[in-house]
């Protein structure tokens, strides 16, 4: 305590104080504590559905890496730091009805302030809160399209029927030999293909722009980047193809049709997980 009132004084003076890396991972872990007993009733990383779908509140670096929570190196500016201090019920952090939370204290908010403060600058030269003399510079704003990200939950789930339904009538087709099931698979695709430009393109922004990191999103970017290759094969089969006898142009289709499918299965999969948690679908024992 007493080197953390020292900072804070020096902080107020704008003077940068060098904070080793035992003091930074210190102030982490502080947080995390903090986090640990405060937070996880409502946004933790056990939850099935946790509140807003923030259920990594433990994991630092990533929400550190939200620019829609943190500034790094200005706490004043970071959402979650005013939710935290904020004297208004409705928006303060943890809520007044929290059951087994309750509203940190100064201390425990100063803690959270030091840390944010100090995220923008490497360990040994970290400035404090307030520091006016310190050079970093602002991050970069987000870009106003950064919100067509909060589309993609919107849009995901057209496409995945679509394409779904067209392999089911492609099915049909072969097993009824009947021409107008063919026909609505091609109406039907050309549907779900286009919503899976518009789902892939506003999936990329969500993932850069709005909180998600680790290994489910590179699987649901690869499988979903691949749906889009298998999807780009489906055109220049059913139109590129014509030298192709017709029989073999179906088959190159079907099979194609049936890759898209379940990519598409496999890339909703891990979108699932990724806003519920990876242990979702996982069994627990009473």
């Amino acid at each position: 305590m007493p080197q953390l009132i020292a900072r804070l004084a020096l902080a107020m003076l704008g003077t940068v104080v060098p904070i080793s890396p035992d003091a930074h991972a210190s102030t982490a872990n502080a947080v995390r504590d903090i986090f640990r007993q405060q937070c996880v009733e409502c946004h933790g990383p056990d939850l099935a559905r946790p509140k807003g779908q923030f259920g990594y509140v433990l994991d630092l670096d990533r929400i550190a890496s939200n620019r829609e929570f943190v500034v790094p190196g200005n706490p004043d500016r970071s959402h979650l730091f005013a939710l935290i201090v904020s004297q208004d019920p409705d928006d303060q952090m943890p809520p007044p009805n929290a059951k087994q939370s309750r509203r940190l204290t100064e201390a425990e908010a100063e803690q959270v302030r030091l840390w944010i403060a100090t995220l923008d600058q490497p360990p040994e030269s970290a400035a404090l809160p307030f520091s006016q003399s310190a050079d970093a510079s602002d991050p970069a704003p987000i870009p106003w399209w950064a919100w067509l990200g909060r589309l993609h939950i919107v849009l995901v789930h057209f496409p995945v029927a679509l394409i779904l339904a067209a392999w089911l009538m492609d099915m049909m087709g072969w097993v009824r030999r009947n021409d107008l099931y063919r026909a609505m698979c091609r109406l039907t695709l050309f549907l779900g293909l286009t919503g899976l430009v518009l789902t892939t393109a506003t999936g990329l922004i969500a993932g850069e722009y709005h909180g998600y990191s680790g290994e489910l999103l590179r699987r649901h970017w690869n499988s979903g980047l691949l749906t889009l290759a298998t999807g780009v094969i489906l055109i220049l089969a059913s139109v590129a193809s014509r030298r192709l006898a017709e029989r073999s142009r179906r088959v190159i289709f079907s099979v194609a049709l049936t890759l898209t499918a379940v990519l598409v299965g496999l890339t909703a999969h891990y979108g699932g997980l990724l806003v519920h948690g990876a242990d979702y679908f996982s069994i627990k024992p009473n």
